[in-house]
């Protein structure tokens, strides 16, 4: 699913730039199309919703929402374990 292969990529270069670079700018770019078509993404993502959205398409959406919101908070937990947070 891209939104995980996205920040997985992203907190790879957050990491990489780290350990080689502490003293230069790092501007990261990370576009998720996952709120986007197609709709679909991992039914872990979906099942949460199953109760409280019965509209399969609205459903759906929300997991694709929470997927980047997962994916977001991942790459803020890697930026503030790392102190880029302390110095934007």
């Amino acid at each position: 699913y891209s939104a995980q292969l996205f920040t997985e990529r992203a907190i790879e270069i957050v990491k990489n730039h780290s350990n080689s670079s502490t003293d230069k700018p790092l501007f990261l770019y990370l576009p998720y199309q996952s709120v986007h078509g197609p709709a679909e993404c991992p039914q872990s993502y979906i099942q949460p919703y199953a109760k409280t959205i019965n509209n399969t398409k609205r459903r759906t959406f929300a997991g694709m929402l929470s997927a980047v919101d997962e994916g977001i908070g991942n790459l803020t937990e890697t930026l503030s374990d790392l102190g880029y947070l302390n110095d934007t």
